[in-house]
């Protein structure tokens, strides 16, 4: 049997080393630019909670560029991401990432006011999706913010060029998406906000 989170890391390192952490990340969900500046619902409620008196955890960090945003501005923060490449780099930088998998998060209950997962739940193994769903609430104080692709990654051919599979593994269209967040509302949340642009599906889940 696949040693999956193996398997995930290695991929994961495979294509950090291979854009670096410096990259200027194209993922809709993650632009940094588009979160600080868009007047749409969905970045407009992010907006509002950017402030010192809300806790921070990003699941899957990218190069890092929205942790660097938060540790600059003083935001009590977390980033975790799967793979230890991409955690070494930016904890060497001084920021605070830690390695872990989503659906397995080392943190205590209520840890953090908001969590976000962006251009996020596309990239999570199936099975691992409901698991990370509970995971991500269990951690949340307050929201859980998410940004899911519905549509190829641009990186998905450097990926299977080194073995790997793609990295956008969990594909959904809109109305498998409400499905999923539907059918697990029983596990404590409000659906706050939703809204679907041509390849990108967004929701706040408000913590009950």
């Amino acid at each position: 049997m696949k040693d999956l989170i193996k398997h995930e890391r290695e991929k994961y390192n495979v294509i950090h080393k291979f854009t670096g952490i410096s990259e200027n990340q194209v993922g809709y969900g993650r632009q940094l630019g588009i979160l600080l500046n868009n007047s749409d619902p969905f970045h407009t409620k992010w907006q509002e909670l950017l402030t010192e008196k809300n806790s921070f955890l990003e699941v899957g960090l990218g190069a890092g560029e929205i942790i660097k945003h938060l540790d600059s501005i003083g935001i009590d923060y977390c980033g975790v991401d799967i793979s230890d490449y991409v955690v070494t780099e930016l904890t060497n930088l001084g920021l605070n990432a830690k390695e872990m998998s989503s659906h397995q998060l080392t943190l205590e209950d209520d840890s953090y006011d908001v969590v976000q997962h962006l251009d996020g739940l596309e990239h999570i193994p199936v099975e691992w999706e409901l698991e990370t769903l509970k995971e991500e609430l269990r951690v949340a104080r307050k929201f859980v913010f998410h940004s899911n692709a519905m549509g190829d990654a641009y990186l998905d051919v450097i990926s299977k060029q080194h073995g790997f599979d793609a990295l956008h593994i969990n594909i959904k269209d809109e109305q498998q998406w409400d499905d999923f967040y539907q059918s697990n509302i029983d596990l404590g949340y409000n659906i706050l906000l939703k809204d679907v642009t041509t390849d990108t599906y967004r929701i706040i889940l408000e913590k009950l």
